[in-house]
């Protein structure tokens, strides 16, 4: 899908399965441009909050936290991160999870062409350093704009439950290419999560489960009544 930073429209695509997911190249025209599984969730204001985000930061990049579901609408996890910094994403530790990833249309046509289509879990990946590998910034804007749903028999859910998957070797290859080795990324990773601790996100997230965690799941369950909702605003 894309969204213009102008008249925060959104013009969707049609439904596509994983190997067809590029050829949505052909119907995103908008200046800012994301993508949406076909169960996955965008609250509301998202893309006025994303346009203005733009506007004000200029990234290639955008980033937003995101919250967790499973196939039953309820609520595991909340991910709130802290702004994404060179020195991390540099070294392989770069926030990515749909639906909370934005582009630049003009990085991403002016830099990478397009969607890798030899690669099956790890295209956002690949998308992003290669963006920021050309030089593209990365902003994180704090709040939360979208649920990912994580069904358990899932490919992503099932494919990164054992260390040796396809997908894992496809995404280690990745950073490689990038010249991000497993023992680069080992080590930001013990750095991000004492970053994390210092930070208190992990008290910070208890305390956004608290918070937003039933006007979400009231949501996510008059969704499942198929009634016409309005949700609340997160983060």
């Amino acid at each position: 899908g894309s969204c213009s930073s102008v008249n925060d429209d959104l013009r969707a695509t049609p439904s596509l399965t994983l190997e067809q997911l590029p050829l949505a190249d052909s119907y995103a025209t908008g200046d800012i441009l994301g993508w949406l599984n076909a169960d996955d969730i965008l609250l509301e204001d998202c893309l006025s909050r994303i346009a203005r985000a733009f506007e004000q930061e200029k990234p290639d990049i955008l980033t937003t936290d995101t919250i967790y579901i499973d196939e039953n609408n309820e609520i595991t996890k909340f991910s709130l991160q802290p702004r994404q910094r060179p020195f991390f994403y540099r070294r392989g530790i770069l926030f990515l999870t749909a639906p909370s990833i934005f582009f630049s249309q003009q990085a991403y046509r002016s830099v990478t062409g397009g969607l890798n289509e030899d690669l099956r879990l790890s295209m956002d990946v690949d998308l992003c350093y290669t963006i920021i590998a050309n030089g593209g910034k990365v902003h994180h804007m704090r709040g939360y704009c979208g649920a990912f749903r994580w069904h358990s028999d899932s490919k992503t859910s099932v494919d990164l439950s054992g260390r040796l998957t396809r997908e894992n070797t496809e995404t280690r290859s990745v950073f490689q290419k990038f010249q991000i080795s497993d023992r680069t990324r080992a080590l930001a990773h013990r750095l991000h999560q004492v970053r994390l601790v210092v930070g208190l996100y992990p008290l910070r997230r208890r305390l956004d489960a608290a918070r937003y965690g039933g006007k979400f799941r009231d949501f996510l369950r008059e969704l499942e009544r198929n009634r016409r909702v309005t949700p609340q605003q997160y983060g």
